[in-house]
C-alpha cells in the first residue's frame, strides 16, 4: 500500500448548497442556483496542498432515473462546477456521477422497474465504492493502492 489518499467529495449538500432545491439541474435556470459553500475552497486548498491526496467529486444523480434531466445535464453541471473551482485555483482530479437507482428506490418513487436507469444493484451508487474505483483507475492506480482512514 502506498501512502496516498483518495478523497471522494459529495457534490450536492457538501460542496454546493442544495437546500430548498430539488434536483439541481432540473430548472433551466440552474446556474443561478449553484452556490458553493463558503468553507469549501479552503478545504479543497488543504487537500491540494498535500501531494499525497487526490480529491474527486462523487455524486448520486437520481434525477436522471426520475426523468428530471438527462446525463448531459449532469455533465454540464459538473463541468460548470469544475470551472468555478478552477477559477479559484482549486484542483479536483475528476467528477463522477451515478444516474442509476436500485429497485427499492424505484418502487418507493413509483418508477417503472423496466426503466433503463433502474438496476438491482449498482456498484457506482453510493454508499458503494464504484465511483471511487473508477477514479483510482483514472489516476493509474487501484482503490487498494490508497491508504484507508
Amino acid at each position: 500500500m502506498i501512502d496516498r489518499f483518495l478523497v471522494g467529495l459529495d457534490r450536492d449538500g457538501t460542496i454546493i448548497d442544495d437546500a430548498g432545491q430539488s434536483y439541481l439541474g432540473r430548472d433551466p435556470d440552474w446556474r443561478s442556483k449553484l452556490k458553493i459553500y463558503p468553507e469549501v475552497p479552503q478545504g479543497i486548498k488543504i487537500l491540494n496542498s498535500d501531494t499525497r491526496s487526490s480529491a474527486v467529486v462523487t455524486t448520486n444523480q437520481a434525477g436522471v432515473a426520475n426523468g428530471y434531466y438527462g446525463t448531459e445535464r449532469c455533465e454540464e453541471v459538473n463541468a460548470h462546477l469544475r470551472g468555478l473551482l478552477l477559477a479559484d485555483g482549486l484542483r479536483v482530479e475528476g467528477f463522477y456521477y451515478c444516474p442509476f437507482v436500485d429497485s427499492d428506490y424505484a418502487k418507493k418513487k413509483g418508477l417503472a422497474l423496466n426503466n433503463s436507469w433502474v438496476m438491482k444493484k449498482c456498484e457506482d451508487r453510493k454508499p458503494r465504492v464504484g465511483m471511487l474505483r473508477r477514479a483510482a483507475r483514472d489516476l493509474g492506480l487501484a482503490l487498494e493502492d490508497f491508504s484507508m482512514v
